[in-house]
C-alpha cells in the first residue's frame, strides 16, 4: 500500500509540472498577441513572468499581496499567472478579483483533488474541483 501511495504522490508531482508548463505555455501565447507583460503571482524562485511578485519575496521577485494588488494598474499586464497559489489563500476570491482587475487574463492552477498530497498538504487551505472549491483547514 505505501509502495502503491508513493507512486501515485510522484504521478501527482509530475502531472502538476505537466499543468505548470502548459499554463506558462498559454500565458506566452497571450501576452505575444497583447503585447503587454505577464505576472506570476506567488512566483517565489519561479522565474517565468515579466513580473513576479510574492507575499514572501525571493529570488528576485516583488513583495505583493495577492488579495490586495492596489501598486499594479487596472489591466496593466495581458496575464496573471496564479500557479499553486489560491489554495494557500484565506480569501481566494479576492485574489482573483485583483489579478482580473490587473490583467486581460487570468490562469489558474491548482493542484488536483485526485491527488492525495493535495489533501494532506499542510498549507492548503482549499481544495478546488473545478470552479467549485471546498474549504479543509481554517
Amino acid at each position: 500500500m505505501i509502495q502503491g501511495l508513493l507512486i501515485w504522490f510522484g504521478v501527482g508531482l509530475g502531472y502538476q509540472e505537466m499543468q505548470k508548463r502548459a499554463a506558462e505555455a498559454e500565458a506566452l501565447r497571450l501576452a505575444k498577441i497583447s503585447g503587454k507583460s505577464i505576472i506570476n503571482i506567488g512566483a517565489k524562485c519561479n522565474p517565468f513572468g515579466d513580473v513576479r511578485c510574492d507575499i514572501n519575496p525571493q529570488c528576485g521577485a516583488i513583495k505583493c499581496d495577492a488579495e490586495n494588488m492596489s501598486q499594479f494598474y487596472d489591466k496593466e499586464f495581458s496575464v496573471a499567472l496564479l500557479s499553486h497559489i489560491i489554495e494557500h489563500l484565506d480569501n481566494p476570491d479576492k485574489a482573483l478579483a485583483e489579478a482580473e482587475r490587473i490583467a486581460d487574463n487570468v490562469i489558474i492552477v491548482t493542484p488536483s483533488p485526485l491527488f492525495p498530497q493535495t489533501w494532506l498538504h499542510p498549507e492548503h487551505k482549499w481544495v478546488y474541483f473545478g470552479e467549485d472549491k471546498r474549504r479543509i483547514r481554517d
